[in-house]
């Protein structure tokens, strides 16, 4: 699918991989950068690959979710948010 459709960035959630796995995969898909997230046990796991084409600065991390700013500060400037897990809802009350 990387080689198909060319993307500038790649986010995968539920890795199950570790470092080394990660750093295979890259290689693989002929990436340069890569960005990744604690694992708290064998499973979970969220990574980020982008070409170095682009500028990317990744702003904040969780095991949850990896958000990035592409191009920041320039031209074309976008946001992109990976994220992986069920969200969490606050009940509020109100009066009407």
């Amino acid at each position: 699918m990387v080689r198909a459709k060319d993307p500038s960035v790649v986010f995968l959630a539920e890795t199950w991989a570790d470092e080394a796995r990660l750093k295979q995969v890259q290689r693989k898909i002929q990436f340069e950068n890569i960005f990744s997230t604690p694992r708290p046990n064998r499973g979970g796991g969220l990574v980020m690959f982008w070409r170095s084409s682009i500028d990317v600065s990744v702003v904040g991390s969780s095991m949850n979710y990896i958000d990035a700013i592409i191009n920041r500060n320039k031209e074309g400037e976008w946001r992109f948010t990976g994220f992986y897990g069920e969200p969490k809802t606050h009940k509020r009350s109100e009066s009407w």
